[in-house]
């Protein structure tokens, strides 16, 4: 026994000292941006890492993903052809599911449908033939039960439904060596709603799929398609995606049978038994002898990464969530230039007014760091958002580009008190801030009028570190339990901004301040 004892506390003090080992390597490689973001978390957030932050490494994985993919650049922008040559990008999915050997986690704020769906059902058909009775396959999926409305009534989505369309074709053999997980939960205190909003594919420790991306066949892949942005990687920032996944399935557990009035709970597994049953946590031993995790280990001291987000209301409110503080930490240290790619920068409102959704507020401390580097640092900034909508299909929040650039200005009023000069204000901003809403070759409308639409969550910071998650900007009281990964490597970066910012900059932007009235905007602050 003693033996025994021995050799796994030496082998735990060997794994340990190889994570130390990896921390300080990647430590040091990281730029000045990285180790402004890892030293917030690591000072503010030190309980929450490997559970909702992480300093890890990988590969990415071929390009971004982004979607629809013709647009940019396109002379004919409305052709309809490119309105449905996106079934790739649920088939790269699937195509990722499909490697596992041992353990898959899914998060989405709903179950796939359509294409992604029929893409899904067949990556687990192929995930069920190789499952044995000895070395089942583990999958967990796990969604938001958020408030729906039907015929202007609640509903709840049916996961025991959705899991059987799932296995359908499961042969009775393969069918009982596959073990599936299907959870969902949304909590409500007050004014302030929870649900899980992060998007990630983690496969084996090993492969990772994470953006904005939701798995809507409406949305992405059909007329009309909204604007969308996911990225891939090999490596250890994989194992990220599965602990944070362990922090709400664990969450769903212990909430589970206590689940209050304003509180929906769901779980599904396949095969079904009589009570519910939860899965097993992820645990990285488990999956070191499959081919995946050991294919990847030499990714280790790849790309440095930090995987980071905000678990929302499954652990007790924080004053700011760990994904909150590691962007305003990029902003805050950046020496050039920031491009923001986003759904919206305003908070929530009430469905056809400017009237803030009651608990929510304009993100101030975004803003307040957004106005700093742009009149005390003369950085440049860059946004594209979404056109307006007044919520006709949910990706905006009904404020347009003036309304965000007073924003910021008033933040810069704020801060700066009665030393703000205002011809210096004028002429920092007239330098320095561009704001526009997404157009493919000019035009912020397609073929039949309706706006053009945009979901991305993506920051790129003096051109040499990224953000791309499910993490929107436009509050800081959300509850959502999100997630996302930081890129730290000016190459890699070059690339992606090269891929995605630059051409979606190119067709968007009009010029001067974008789709900015200062003059207007500066008028209305001083006579309010």
């Amino acid at each position: 026994i003693a033996a025994f004892v021995g050799a796994a506390v030496t082998g735990a003090t060997v794994a340990l000292e190889g994570a130390k080992l990896e921390v300080e390597s990647l430590n040091s490689n990281l730029s000045y941006i990285g180790k402004a973001v890892y030293s917030v978390l690591s000072e503010n957030h030190k309980n929450s890492r490997y559970k909702a932050w992480n300093l890890a490494s990988g590969n990415i994985v071929g390009s971004v993903q982004y979607t629809p993919t013709k647009f940019w650049g396109n002379p004919n922008p409305n052709d309809p052809k490119a309105f449905y040559d996106d079934y790739w990008f649920p088939e790269k999915m699937a195509e990722i599911i499909a490697h596992a050997e041992k353990w898959v986690d899914i998060m989405s704020l709903t179950p796939p449908n359509g294409k992604f769906l029929s893409e899904f059902k067949a990556a687990i058909n192929k995930l069920a033939g190789r499952s044995t009775p000895e070395n089942p396959i583990i999958v967990r999926m796990l969604f938001a039960n958020y408030p729906r409305i039907r015929n202007l009534e609640l509903f709840d989505f049916d996961y025991d439904a959705f899991i059987k369309e799932l296995t359908e074709d499961l042969n009775s053999t393969d069918a009982i060596n596959m073990r599936i997980w299907v959870g969902a939960w949304f909590i409500g205190d007050g004014i302030d709603l929870g649900w899980n909003h992060a998007k990630l594919i983690a496969v084996d420790g090993a492969f990772l799929h994470t953006g904005g991306h939701n798995m809507w066949h409406e949305i992405y892949l059909s007329e009309n398609p909204v604007h969308d942005l996911s990225i891939e990687f090999e490596g250890s920032v994989a194992v990220d995606g599965h602990q944070y996944a362990n922090q709400q399935w664990n969450f769903l557990e212990t909430n589970y049978k206590d689940c209050s009035e304003l509180c929906v709970m769901s779980i599904s597994e396949f095969p079904k038994g009589g009570e519910p049953t939860f899965p097993p946590k992820f645990v990285e031993h488990e999956v070191e002898a499959t081919a995946n995790y050991s294919r990847v280990k030499s990714s280790y001291y790849g790309t440095p990464l930090i995987s980071v987000g905000s678990l929302g209301s499954v652990t007790p409110k924080e004053e700011s969530p760990p994904s909150n503080d590691a962007i305003i930490a990029m902003i805050k240290s950046a020496k050039k230039i920031i491009h923001f790619v986003l759904q919206d920068l305003g908070p929530l409102t009430i469905p056809g007014t400017k009237a803030v959704y009651p608990g929510q507020t304009w993100p101030t401390k975004y803003l307040a760091a957004i106005g700093n580097a742009i009149y005390s640092r003369g950085i440049g900034v860059e946004m594209v958002l979404s056109n307006v909508d007044v919520w006709e299909r949910g990706y905006s929040n009904g404020w347009d580009c003036d309304d965000v650039a007073s924003e910021i200005i008033k933040s810069i009023r704020k801060e700066q008190g009665s030393m703000l000069d205002d011809d210096v204000l004028r002429a920092k901003l007239t330098a320095n801030l561009r704001i526009t809403y997404i157009r493919h070759n000019g035009s912020n409308s397609y073929g039949d009028g309706s706006p053009i639409y945009l979901h991305s969550k993506h920051i790129i910071v003096d051109d040499s570190v990224a953000y791309i998650g499910s993490q929107n900007l436009y509050s800081e009281t959300t509850e959502l339990a999100e997630w996302g990964v930081i890129i730290d490597d000016v190459e890699e970066v070059q690339k992606i901004k090269e891929e995605y910012f630059d051409k979606v900059w190119a067709d968007s932007y009009t010029g001067a301040s974008g789709d900015v009235n200062l003059q207007k905007v500066m008028e209305s602050i001083n006579a309010g």
